[in-house]
């Protein structure tokens, strides 16, 4: 790495840069810093990175710990707590050289465990570029068009390259400048489609080339800068863009241009730009600029019966068989099947692939998985999956036991054996005997675990190529997101790893942004969208169902209704086909439902009561459902429970899970959610207190036991009693421990510790508390993060008369804030220590007093102090 890159002396006034005052500090392209006219030289370069790391996370806090593994990653020395400590000290004195001695100063606070930089716009180019950018999308949103391609402008100046460019970023670091990368290059698409409007595209060129240089294959930037130049009247120098990237794509990753190139070169070829106006005169329009008409895709909402007065459509002869072998065809799809066939060809040879395919909930990419899954298996590759569970009372790490659970099966029975001895034992819940666990928190369980999986997975592909299947990746928890960023980036040949997630509903969360972006850069990485069905693709989809050809028109209403959307079709061809009868007064009578909510419910309506209340506990339960489970809840044998399931079978919404006879499983995640959230809330409470009850009685004993019923428990709330739920949540809180997954286990021990306060329950709160104190420690390298936690252990054990207790936590304090350096808070807390133990019998007690008072003599004793166990 390098902190410092050459670059014009007069880079002002070449970029307009608009900051006022002494300093100013850049992150957009190399760090570079100025106070005045000249320019300050950021340091050692793992300062000056330090730096570069604090300015890109704009404003927001960094743990001391993620600093560490941000800068040295698997290689962090011992000493690099105080070289964290020594290199914020610098920086505080670059950037405010008259700051006192242990002064903060304004710009490098202290934020719990960690640091913050709190550059504002008139300072830092990121801070500035984000706030142009948030002017210029509010002026567009107000129809200131002029305006805000003046905002826009303003923001794209202070970009000189890639964000902290002049570094090799780590695995670690690499997604936080990438993403602002990213920032800029939506930015610079925004500021195209605004410039287009207004005639003026040549004024963003300038933006999009360079955005075009630092992403030479995102396809959207490429697309931008085609249109740009042929909006421009640059039509060939446009042709020749697409002409070099279609050979890079071809030559580099044998792919053809994606829908937007070719959308771009159609444009260019049909000589169609932007209407050209004269650049306005002022910032802001009087009138709002004219809008382009809608091309809003229609979808759900759309369900509307059509207009009076419009002909009838009309309806051929029906055909209600569909022809033998074709029910479970796949539709269309044969672009997408295509292009994901040759994003995995290289691992079925000797080499990697990784592919994202994302879509609408319903849109076809589990479909698409099983399709690809067959293809490599029919290549003679083994195909594992691994499915990620919504809702909080999930498994953590779930798709990763299914899959090294998988590894195992097919490994031979010495070597099966051999494996579930070590880390990996513990993921899958696996009983052989394992060397005995250290008294001492091992700090490198976790990273053991990660490469095992890893080593796994190529023992495995060193006999056949391996296609690691993982559905629903936006359901992911962090541990299993984290464990995949590992398994990406040290992904053994001849293996392949395929996911599929949403692009729909809530934002993605970090870990999330963070993975996505990590495996973006991966040898063989590809991200497929799976689009809606087309017209035609929605009749043969009828047809399929229920054997009704439609007529063109008839088929365009439905697509139109469905936007597309194959699992929407699906649900209406059922409905239809439900009658017996399909003619052309069942399609234009039906009360087409305005979203596939209402499409499940009136499919439920035809069930009675009991059906609809079992099915009402299957779903509450989550997507798949031991059947003994859901009995046992229901108050049935297991042949009435079957009994029952039988017309809900037969409409297509549950079924028997594949290679599992003893369970059921929702045919789509949707159709679950549908059913639970129609339950009254009242009522859900006592029907999950009745499934955990169940849990326990039938004596469940997969690795998910724990934290399901845990999850059941704290969802019955009042309906169960809190002690129990606590105990749950804290052998769920062990349970994540064991697997690393400390994410999961500080939500699960915080639950635990929230509800003992809750219900004044002190003995258990301070073992859940003793629990929670010892995962938020690992967590944050036992930094100053439980300090909060501590306090409270303290006070709770002290309402107890607990002494040796209190002393212990008391104890951790002093020592926290030592490590810390934080000596106006240790001070006061090794006082009352040497008080404590000098006025107590207990040898721990004393033992601790005297290690605060030999701590001012730069002695411990620790070493000699009974246990405190």
């Amino acid at each position: 790495m390098t902190s410092m890159l050459v670059v014009p002396r007069d880079i002002d006034e070449a970029r307009g840069l608009p900051f006022r005052g002494t300093l100013r500090l850049q992150v957009l392209g190399p760090l570079r810093l100025w106070r005045g006219e000249s320019e300050l030289q950021a340091g050692p370069r793992q300062q000056a990175y330090l730096l570069a790391l604090l300015l890109a996370r704009g404003g927001r806090p960094t743990g001391i710990g993620e600093l560490i593994d941000l800068i040295w990653g698997e290689d962090a020395p011992a000493s690099a707590l105080n070289v964290i400590h020594k290199y914020v000290g610098s920086i505080r004195r670059l950037l405010e050289p008259d700051l006192p001695p242990r002064e903060t100063g304004a710009y490098l606070l202290r934020r719990g465990n960690g640091y913050l930089c709190t550059a504002g716009a008139d300072l830092l180019d990121l801070a500035r570029f984000r706030q142009q950018s948030g002017a210029a999308r509010k002026a567009r949103a107000d129809e200131h068009d002029a305006a805000a391609l003046g905002h826009y402008l303003d923001a794209l100046r202070l970009w000189s390259g890639p964000a902290g460019d002049g570094w090799t970023h780590g695995p670690v670091a690499a997604p936080i400048f990438a993403g602002l990368n990213d920032e800029y290059f939506q930015a610079c698409m925004e500021a195209a489609d605004v410039a287009l409007t207004l005639g003026q595209p040549a004024r963003v060129l300038p933006a999009l080339h360079l955005a075009a240089t630092m992403a030479p294959l995102h396809e959207s930037v490429q697309a931008s800068l085609i249109t740009v130049l042929g909006g421009a009247g640059r039509q060939a120098e446009a042709l020749a863009v697409f002409d070099a990237l279609r050979g890079r794509l071809a030559d580099d990753l044998g792919i053809d241009p994606g829908p937007d190139l070719k959308a771009a070169h159609q444009r260019v070829l049909t000589q169609t730009p932007a209407p050209q106006t004269p650049a306005p005169q002022t910032p802001a329009p009087q009138t709002p600029a004219p809008r382009a008409p809608s091309t809003r895709t229609p979808v759900a909402e759309d369900l509307v019966a059509a207009p009076s007065g419009r002909p009838t459509p009309s309806l051929p002869a029906i055909s209600q068989t569909p022809p033998p072998g074709d029910v479970d065809r796949l539709v269309g799809r044969s672009d997408e099947l295509a292009a994901l066939r040759r994003a995995v060809e290289p691992a079925l040879g000797n080499s990697t692939a990784v592919v994202l395919l994302e879509g609408e909930p319903g849109v076809g990419k589990s479909r698409l998985m099983e399709e690809i899954a067959d293809h490599a298996e029919d290549r003679g590759a083994l195909v594992v999956w691994g499915h990620c569970l919504e809702g909080e009372g999930r498994p953590t790490m779930w798709p990763w036991v299914e899959t090294v659970s998988s590894l195992f099966d097919v490994m031979p029975q010495e070597r099966r054996e051999q494996w579930a001895t070590r880390d990996l034992g513990h993921l899958i819940g696996s009983r052989a005997e394992r060397p005995t666990a250290p008294a001492i928190p091992d700090g490198n369980a976790r990273f053991r675990l990660l490469e095992q999986v890893v080593d796994l997975i190529a023992e495995a592909a060193a006999a056949r190529p391996v296609v690691l299947m993982l559905d629903d990746l936006q359901w992911a928890d962090t541990s299993s997101l984290q464990l995949l960023d590992h398994v990406v980036s040290r992904l053994p040949a001849g293996t392949a790893v395929v996911a599929s997630l949403r692009n729909r509903g809530p934002s993605p969360g970090f870990e999330l942004v963070r993975t996505l972006a990590a495996a973006s850069r991966a040898t063989g990485h590809r991200r497929l969208l799976v689009g809606p069905l087309n017209t035609a693709e929605v009749a043969e989809l009828i047809h399929l169902e229920t054997g009704v050809r439609l007529a063109p028109d008839v088929a365009s209403s439905v697509r139109t209704r469905t936007a597309g959307n194959p699992f929407f079709v699906q649900e209406l061809g059922r409905l239809w086909a439900a009658d017996g009868e399909v003619t052309m007064e069942t399609v234009l009578r039906s009360t087409v439902p305005v979203t596939v909510r209402d499409v499940v419910r009136d499919r439920l309506a035809v069930l009675d009561s009991d059906t609809q209340e079992l099915l009402g506990i299957a779903a509450l339960v989550g997507r798949s459902v031991e059947l003994v489970l859901l009995a046992r809840t229901a108050s049935l044998d297991v042949g009435s429970c079957l009994e029952r399931l039988e017309p809900v079978r037969s409409l297509g919404l549950v079924g028997p899970t594949p290679g599992d006879p003893f369970s059921y499983r929702f045919t789509h995640d949707l159709v679950r959610q549908v059913v639970s959230e129609a339950i009254p809330p009242g009522r859900a409470a006592a029907l999950h207190g009745s499934i955990a009850d169940a849990i326990e009685e039938v004596g469940l004993s997969d690795e998910s036991v724990a934290e399901r019923l845990a999850h059941h428990l704290w969802t019955a709330g009042p309906v169960a009693n809190p002690a129990r739920t606590v105990a749950a949540l804290v052998r769920a809180g062990a349970q994540a421990k064991a697997k690393t997954a400390l994410g999961a286990a500080e939500h699960h021990l915080a639950s635990a510790v929230e509800l003992t306060r809750k219900a004044s329950l002190p003995e258990l709160e301070l073992g859940a508390l003793s629990q929670l104190i010892a995962v938020v420690g690992m967590r944050s390298m036992y930094g100053t993060a439980s300090i909060s936690l501590l306090e409270r252990a303290e006070q709770v054990a002290q309402r107890l008369g607990r002494d040796r207790e209190v002393a212990g936590f008391l104890f951790s304090r002093w020592t926290a804030h030592g490590q810390a350096l934080d000596l106006d808070r240790s001070s006061p807390l090794a006082r009352r220590l040497d008080e404590l133990g000098n006025t107590s019998q207990d040898p721990v007690v004393r033992c601790y007093g005297g290690a605060a008072a030999a701590s001012t003599n730069g002695a411990s004793e620790t070493s000699m102090c009974p246990s405190n166990g």
